[in-house]
């Protein structure tokens, strides 16, 4: 099909604004999970492909080619030269500094990837974090039940350690606030591969992501804490398991709350949901949540749990952060 200059111009035209409005649609935070960079590019490719398939003589060519790239839409496969030209369109950012990343960098930039606060907690049975955790276990036995069973020491571990107004938290918030699962997939493949090679975490059975209020979950459209866990299960080769623990009310965030508030924040929180089959005898069962501060929430959820589990299986809980300054 012949084609004069001004119809090219015209289609080229239509073919540009449509990667702008992509482009800027990809930059625009919002509540709820953003549209992923790479969606961005097969979004674009998806749409000059059609464009020039429009341009052929052959309408079945026309629909098969179509079909292929809205199947690469759905289904991306990203190559470097894919992620070159995105580059252009939608610049991607240091997690961290907000420095503009380079084609072979990852979420944060070389520089603070290689100052990126490792905990190391995979590789020490007694560390802050799990001192602080099962303290907090043993607060809650001592309170709740008059005839105190002995459980296993709990096992804890995270990727990094952070306080303050450090930048590193900004990394489970991307995954929390603005559904950068790609980012959250990135680090939790990485602390899984750190908990494989550990003693401690050799024999998991089970891993359960703390669970958000289904009301909650509704409106962010995912679970942060699971997302983390599936990529934990796929790395451990452990099952994951999202049919037992429910959070029966709906609490406040967290954040903003003193260690006093946060334990009393949770109380009661969780449940097991009813009619929940656990099979055979569990040695030992994750809980997985993107960050660690007072051990309030991880030691509610092993408090149920327990109880379902038996004393003789071993709680151990794996989170992206550690907050160090509680």
């Amino acid at each position: 099909m012949k084609m004069n200059m001004s119809t090219f111009m015209g289609m080229f035209h239509i073919v540009v604004n449509l990667m702008v409005r992509v482009a800027i649609i990809a930059r625009i935070s919002f509540d709820g999970p953003v549209i992923c960079k790479t969606d961005v590019i097969y979004m674009t490719e998806s749409v000059c492909f059609c464009t020039v398939m429009v341009m052929r003589n052959s309408r079945h060519e026309q629909q098969h080619k179509c079909r292929y790239a809205h199947n690469n839409f759905r289904n991306p496969r990203p190559h470097k030269h894919h992620l070159a030209v995105a580059d252009l369109l939608v610049p991607r950012e240091c997690a961290v500094c907000g420095k503009t990343l380079q084609l072979y960098e990852k979420h944060l930039c070389i520089y603070c990837e290689a100052d990126l606060p490792l905990t190391r907690f995979w590789e020490r049975r007694i560390n802050p974090m799990a001192d602080k955790l099962n303290a907090k276990i043993q607060e809650n036995i001592t309170a709740h039940e008059e005839n105190e069973v002995p459980v296993k020491y709990s096992y804890a571990t995270a990727l990094f350690i952070y306080h303050g107004e450090n930048r590193y938290k900004r990394i489970p918030q991307r995954l929390k606030y603005l559904g950068d699962i790609t980012e959250g997939k990135y680090y939790a493949e990485m602390l899984g591969r750190f908990m494989k090679n550990s003693e401690l975490f050799q024999d998991i059975d089970m891993i359960i992501p703390v669970p958000l209020h289904w009301s909650r979950q509704f409106r962010r459209g995912y679970n942060q804490a699971e997302v983390l866990a599936r990529e934990l299960g796929r790395v451990l080769n452990a099952e994951v398991r999202t049919d037992i623990l429910v959070r029966s009310r709906r609490t406040q965030t967290q954040t903003k709350l003193d260690v006093a508030a946060k334990s009393q924040n949770v109380g009661n929180a969780f449940s097991v949901r009813v009619n929940a089959i656990v099979t055979n005898k569990l040695r030992h069962v994750l809980i997985v949540d993107d960050v660690f501060t007072t051990g309030a929430t991880m030691s509610a959820c092993m408090d149920v749990l327990q109880k379902v589990c038996g004393p003789e299986t071993r709680l151990s809980a794996a989170t992206l952060g550690y907050v160090s300054n509680y």
